[in-house]
């Protein structure tokens, strides 16, 4: 299935995790809310891929999250605003 609609479906179902307590502690630096990145894996485009670890990055707006898909599950690994976004580098 497209990773897109699996990511979409997800936010929409509200069935998806923040698997690291990383991404929680970045959302809290940068004022990102639950509400920002449901947006964002609903609305968001596909920017960056990593076929290998089954690892996505979306934008939309000023906010990019990555995300993990483990069979079907959606795992939050990171987010961040878009004048931080050069501090992750460009490997997922």
């Amino acid at each position: 299935m497209d990773p897109k609609i699996v990511i979409r479906r997800a936010a929409e179902n509200e069935e998806y995790y923040f698997d690291l307590p990383h991404a929680l502690e970045e959302a809290d630096k940068d004022a990102i809310t639950v509400y920002d990145v449901e947006e964002v894996m609903i609305k968001g485009k596909i920017n960056q891929k990593n076929p290998s670890k089954n690892r996505y990055r979306l934008r939309y707006k000023d906010i990019q999250i990555v995300v993990e898909l483990v069979n079907c599950e959606v795992n939050i690994i990171t987010v961040m605003r878009e004048d931080r976004r050069d501090n992750y580098g460009k490997n997922l």
